[in-house]
């Protein structure tokens, strides 16, 4: 990908030469529905993170003004991503279910 030849070559005085990748990209993810302030966006974040394994960025941390928005990076194979949304449907629920979220 273009990105991909771009970064490559500004990574190179790193000891380890960074991998290939195949592509992906952002997108934001709406749990509005789930969060009403930064805290619990930030205690469903720890508990995605910690718990289940899913790591986005909170939208506060990317200019967000509303509570409840996360950026994920899609990439890798259609199983993995798979997986991943899995485990944070299984979060998102967890999280609502005691209070986190």
């Amino acid at each position: 990908t273009r990105q991909n030849t771009n970064i490559r070559p500004k990574t190179s005085f790193f000891s380890t030469p960074a991998a290939k990748a195949d592509g992906g990209g952002f997108v934001w993810i709406d749990l509005t529905d789930f969060v009403s302030t930064f805290e619990e966006e930030t205690r469903l974040w720890d508990s995605l993170a910690n718990t289940h394994r899913v790591l986005l960025v909170p939208g506060q941390l990317c200019g967000a003004a509303t509570p409840g928005f996360f950026r994920a990076a899609v990439a890798g194979t259609d199983e993995a991503l798979e997986a991943g949304l899995e485990r944070l449907e299984l979060g998102v629920r967890s999280a609502n279910d005691t209070g986190c979220g």
